[in-house]
């Protein structure tokens, strides 16, 4: 081979490398991230994270009129996925509650992002029973999150054996009391509650707050009444 055909050779090797595609690794998963059309005038771009167990990030942004975005290559791990919707100055203007998707079988996932949140948060929140005390011992089913100040009322509830929410709950942001009460469903009567938690801010866009695990005692007298909504499916 001539010195100017190995050149050439070399020349063409290295404009197709110069335009080579770089494809997904079909061995490892995707998420397929979607949300509701909630852009507003003002909504420009969704920034989609994926957080896996092991603190790993994977970013993508989008424009909120697409609708979806996929976001390729993830661990095989579970994956904790938030969106936040950003304007063309890339200000933050709200959040969709985080969902997670399980990708240890190596298998792509679709995750729902249902809400974007501007004026209101989120909360997460578990709780246990004093003295030894358990949903079945003390014949309950549910329990309540009571959030109140002079202003909001918000309550949620949870089934009692699963000791925790398990969806967030999007409330006014704001300072609020908050208290737990386990209730019996069959009656509607509160058996167990929790002390007030006073001064509890929940911020707007969508930041979720952690509100830890509260404790209930039972009543050895009354609890005061119950919540005003009775008890709820599963919250979604």
């Amino acid at each position: 081979m001539t010195a100017a055909r190995l050149a050439a050779l070399l020349a063409g090797l290295a404009g197709a490398a110069g335009c080579m595609r770089i494809y997904p690794d079909p061995e490892l998963p995707d998420v397929i991230a979607e949300w509701t059309d909630e852009c507003g005038p003002d909504g420009v771009t969704v920034r989609i994270e994926a957080v896996a167990t092991d603190g790993t990030v994977v970013t993508q942004d989008a424009p909120c009129a697409d609708g979806e975005v996929r976001v390729e290559d993830l661990d095989r791990t579970w994956h904790t996925i938030t969106a936040v919707l950003l304007d063309a100055g890339d200000v933050v203007l709200g959040r969709a509650p985080p969902a997670e998707v399980d990708l240890r079988a190596g298998l792509s996932r679709r995750a729902f992002l249902w809400q974007f949140a501007r004026s209101e948060g989120f909360y997460r929140v578990a709780w246990t029973f004093a003295g030894g005390d358990t949903c079945a011992s003390l014949g309950v089913d549910n329990v309540m999150i009571d959030l109140r100040n002079d202003e909001t009322i918000s309550s949620a509830g949870g089934w009692c054996a699963a000791g925790k929410l398990d969806y967030f709950v999007p409330v006014q942001a704001g300072t609020y009391t908050v208290q737990a009460f386990a209730v019996r469903t069959t009656d509607f009567v509160t058996i167990a509650a929790s002390e007030p938690r006073a001064d509890v801010v929940i911020p707007d866009r969508g930041v979720v707050v952690d509100l830890g695990t509260i404790a209930l005692a039972r009543c050895t007298e009354s609890c005061g009444p119950p919540p005003p909504e009775g008890p709820p499916g599963d919250g979604r």
